[in-house]
């Protein structure tokens, strides 16, 4: 992948999950790579999202904000994120999820590292409770912290075809170029990763970083 310094656009979804956005959007601010953009799509959320969105963004430039009148799917909701942004990668971030800090600056140093053919990279997570504390990790790790199952390694068609844990999708960045191949998520579906997943692995390559990012 070409680009010193590639651009990041975070797109997150938000429906009715005011308790949590702060946090969330607060894990962008204080990520270590600084080439990001963040687009907020409130899905007409019933609950108080709107003030702290907008408490935020008013603050921080890096951070835009979509809202909107009426619920629409999630598919929606990102694409027409997408449709607002410009950068060279994409994260699908939920609105009750939290970056590590060091996460996009690990992500950014593995993808620059694919070929053209890499639309998809995707590490490891960590459970946390409602108030933030760690539980266990997505994938099970070892004493250093890699992963047990090391087929994750090896993620493909045929892998997520089959059944288990293979993908973890809230430590994944795409690709934009291939996202416009794909022409974005089917927003006829409820939920959008696993099609989108099975359409980028029939052409193109998906790989795993064995690093905690979320």
């Amino acid at each position: 992948m070409s680009g010193h310094n590639p651009f990041f656009s975070i797109i997150i979804p938000c429906y009715n999950c005011a308790e949590y956005l702060s946090e969330c959007l607060s894990s962008l601010l204080a990520q270590d790579y600084t080439q990001w953009e963040a687009i907020v799509v409130n899905d007409a959320s019933t609950d108080n999202s709107h003030e702290v969105i907008n408490e935020i963004v008013t603050t921080n430039p890096s951070i835009k904000y979509i809202q909107l009148t009426e619920t629409i799917s999630g598919t929606k909701a990102f694409n027409l994120g997408f449709k607002q942004s410009i950068g060279t990668y994409l994260i699908d971030l939920a609105a009750d999820d939290v970056l590590l800090n060091d996460c996009i600056e690990k992500q950014v140093h593995f993808f620059t590292q694919q070929t053209d053919n890499v639309g998809l990279i995707f590490g490891n997570a960590y459970h946390i409770n409602e108030n933030g504390k760690r539980t266990k990790p997505y994938f099970e790790v070892n004493e250093q912290n890699k992963v047990t199952d090391l087929q994750l390694h090896k993620t493909n068609y045929l892998r997520l075809l089959s059944s288990g844990i293979v993908m973890c999708s809230v430590a994944s960045i795409i690709t934009r170029k291939h996202f416009e191949l794909l022409k974005g998520y089917n927003e006829a579906l409820f939920f959008e990763d696993l099609d989108y997943w099975l359409r980028l692995s029939r052409s193109f390559e998906i790989k795993f970083l064995d690093d905690f990012l979320v």
